[in-house]
């Protein structure tokens, strides 16, 4: 039996050198070391040249050009490993000794595990070396805790395991969530992960990460991808009575129900109320069922005496403050007349309250209590059809430009490509961008014209490029927020004649922070509003859109007016066009073109592509429909008022409707206004309103008034379109 040890190495010799020598020192079991580096500076290769030489074990080493990243490195050498057993190494380690004896005879006794991970901290907390530590832990031979995921910094793989499922997803190309994911695919094809006590692996947190720019960002990145590609873990809370009264198969149960829902990657946190010798018996239980202890299951002994107290404070303090993000999303008790109350706590997370029975072990209600938060289950998700191309073109504005994309990076949890298209010759920007592509946190695709061709222009390179399922036109001066893009791409997907979509920009409060404002957004009961057009500064759309539609027209020159004309010709192609009402983005506006052009040109382009516009569409109408009664009470004629109305809104027709009372849920446009004035106010109200309207300038007047009651749908569509059209007629593009 043989073990092949995959180490990855980039830079860092203070770390490497004593991490292969604690391996030649410490490993007694038979192995080939397989070192994989990520071209290195000239100090480590020299390095591994003399070490490869004079090597005292079997040894190969794999010389990258360029940096891989740790992940595709580590499937370099897992590519070339033929042996039983390969082990995945962090260059910032130090094997204790015998630490790979320990795991193999563990794994040999096993067939069910698959992943294995040794002890890692403990020998300077204790004041010992490492092999001191190491001895201590010997005796712990056969103990172990599972795990829903082993960690990649010293990882035992079995054979069988990668036949079954490959080698690391190198989406996770930087380093962090592979080994997660490992771990999840294992689980699935069968394979325990667990950690063995009685092995030891110093490991030297995030050392590797010191050189490789803001950990937590790229962390942040890769957890994204994880969770696009994988369910949530669920936090799940148990509260169990034990008394002298409670049978040893209630416990077993409650046992078994716990180790259950570890195993499908909840956060099982158990609150026992029970007295001084309630600890004792769970262990001397859990020992005799051979029950093994796992690293996603907390144990709480309470007293029984506050019981709804106890309960009531962990559940209020995860509602609210720094633990809301770790609120529970299934409380479980074995009380139900304590339910009663708890049903009410839970309302304020939006989580389960479920009664459970520990006369007997159900794992079908524990799986329904999962089924609100995880509807298929266990399973990756089908990602492919939510990926989205973002495109995003810039022009010399690096400090906006930065903080969109760190933005996007940050807040984008749902698969997706950046297409930038770079107008500039900033060499900030320029840097900035060559690092994001370098780094390869990020898929990206980068255009560099030279010159500025334009928004447009800009627009239509990244379409040719574009060939994702959604697609994005984003301004550079923006500020995205959490979750922006997975939950407009999932209004999109609810209705099959949804086209495009906008997030909401306006009416945040200057007291209210960005990130803040999307979160109360987030509680909106609605989710969209159908509208007229799109803005460009942050416009999603489907793949069908850009298929019926083709490109932006490019009369409208550098910018303004394009994003209008887009929006009416995919709603003239059948398509709805919305704005979302849970979604924020903030936009700083006209950024880019202030700069580019300065003060009179900026408005020259403006009202020339105004006309531009006019003169291909006709202007927009202000137009009056006044509602009698008998149409506000006979649901076939309100139904088809609502088809006119929205007919004429989508046309960009602005309609403010005059009805005797509110008629609910009808008219949800943002180009549809309902004004309630009840009979016979109108009579009066109404023409004071109009001889008012008569005083605004032209684009604000009134250019029809409809008695809804007394004139046919087809004869308001007909004239309106007739006045539509002959907008046009008088238009003079000239400027």
């Amino acid at each position: 039996m043989k073990c092949d040890l995959v180490l990855v190495s980039w830079n860092h010799l203070e770390h490497l050198r004593p991490c292969v020598e604690h391996i030649v020192r410490n490993t007694h079991y038979s192995y080939r070391l397989i070192i994989v580096d990520n071209a290195s500076d000239s100090e480590t290769i020299n390095y591994l040249e003399v070490l490869e030489k004079s090597a005292p074990c079997e040894i190969i080493v794999i010389k990258n050009k360029d940096n891989r990243g740790f992940v595709k490195a580590v499937n370099q050498g897992l590519k070339i490993s033929t042996a039983p057993y390969a082990c995945i190494f962090n260059n910032d380690t130090l094997p204790g000794n015998s630490w790979l004896t320990e795991m193999v005879e563990f794994a040999e006794k096993r067939p069910d595990v698959g992943l294995l991970n040794p002890m890692s901290s403990g020998h300077n907390a204790n004041g010992l070396t490492v092999n001191e530590y190491a001895g201590k832990l010997l005796p712990n031979k056969g103990k172990y805790m599972e795990m829903n995921q082993c960690q990649g910094y010293c990882m035992l793989v079995k054979r069988e395991v990668m036949e079954k499922i490959g080698y690391l997803d190198e989406r996770f190309d930087t380093v962090g969530f592979d080994d997660t994911d490992y771990s999840m695919r294992a689980h699935l094809a069968g394979y325990r992960s667990v950690c063995v006590h009685s092995s030891y692996v110093f490991h030297r947190l995030h050392a590797s990460f010191s050189k490789m720019g803001d950990r937590k960002t790229i962390q942040s990145v890769l957890e994204n991808r994880y969770f696009a590609k994988w369910p949530r873990h669920l936090r799940v809370a148990i509260a169990f009575s034990l008394s002298k009264d409670t049978r040893d198969i209630q416990v077993e149960n409650f046992l078994n129900s716990a180790l259950f829902l570890a195993r499908e990657w909840c956060w099982v946190n158990l609150m026992i109320f029970g007295d001084k010798t309630a600890g004792k018996r769970i262990d001397t239980i859990r020992e005799r069922m051979n029950s093994p202890l796992h690293q996603n299951i907390k144990f709480n002994y309470l007293n029984p005496r506050f019981k709804f107290m106890e309960i009531a404070v962990r559940i209020l303090e995860r509602s609210f403050g720094r633990k809301k993000r770790k609120k529970y999303d299934t409380f479980i008790s074995d009380d139900a007349r304590l339910l009663r109350g708890v049903k009410v706590l839970c309302g304020l997370q939006k989580s389960n309250a479920l009664s459970l029975d520990f006369h007997e072990f159900s794992e079908k209600k524990l799986k329904e209590s999962m089924k609100p938060f995880r509807k298929d289950g266990l399973k990756e998700k089908n990602t492919g059809s939510l990926r989205c191309d973002i495109i995003l073109p810039v022009c010399d504005e690096y400090e906006f430009t930065k903080n969109c994309i760190d933005s996007i990076v940050k807040n984008t949890d749902t698969p997706y490509r950046l297409i930038i298209i770079n107008n500039g010759n900033n060499p900030k920007t320029r840097k900035l961008l060559d690092e994001l592509e370098a780094a390869k946190n990020v898929e990206t695709s980068i255009v560099h014209n030279g010159r500025n061709i334009g928004w447009v222009k800009a627009l239509n390179v990244g379409i040719e490029i574009s060939d994702a399922p959604y697609v994005c036109f984003q301004n550079d001066d923006t500020v995205v927020t959490q979750g922006w893009l997975r939950k407009m791409i999932a209004t999109l997907k609810s209705g099959e004649d949804f086209g495009m979509i906008n997030p909401t920009w306006e009416g945040r409060p200057p007291s209210v922070s960005i990130d803040r404002y999307n979160a109360m957004l987030e509680t909106s009961a609605k989710k969209f509003i159908k509208t007229d057009w799109c803005r460009g500064f942050s416009a999603l759309m489907k793949r069908s859109v850009i298929e019926k539609v083709g490109k932006v027209d490019e009369v409208y020159g550098l910018a303004y007016f394009d994003d209008v004309d887009y929006a009416v010709r995919a709603a003239y192609a059948g398509f709805q066009i919305l704005r979302a009402l849970d979604t924020y983005v903030y936009h700083h506006r006209n950024v880019t073109f202030f700069e580019v052009l300065k003060g009179k040109r900026w408005n020259e382009l403006h009202e020339k592509n105004k006309l531009i516009y006019y003169k291909k569409w006709g202007r927009p109408l202000k137009l009056v429909m006044v509602l009698d009664e008998k149409t506000c009470k006979d649901p076939e004629r309100i139904e088809k008022a609502e088809d006119t109305m929205f007919y004429l809104a989508r046309k960009q027709h602005h309609i403010d409707i005059w009805a005797p009372r509110r008629i609910k849920g009808r008219f949800e446009h943002t180009n549809i206004r309902l004004r309630i004035c009840p009979w016979p106010f109108h009579l009066v109200w109404l023409p004071f309103n109009l001889h008012l309207n008569k005083r605004k300038r032209n684009e604000k007047r009134y250019s029809a008034v409809f008695n809804y009651n007394s004139v046919s749908d087809k004869f308001i569509k007909e004239t309106v379109d007739d006045m539509k059209e002959k907008t046009k007629e008088s238009i003079n593009v000239e400027l």
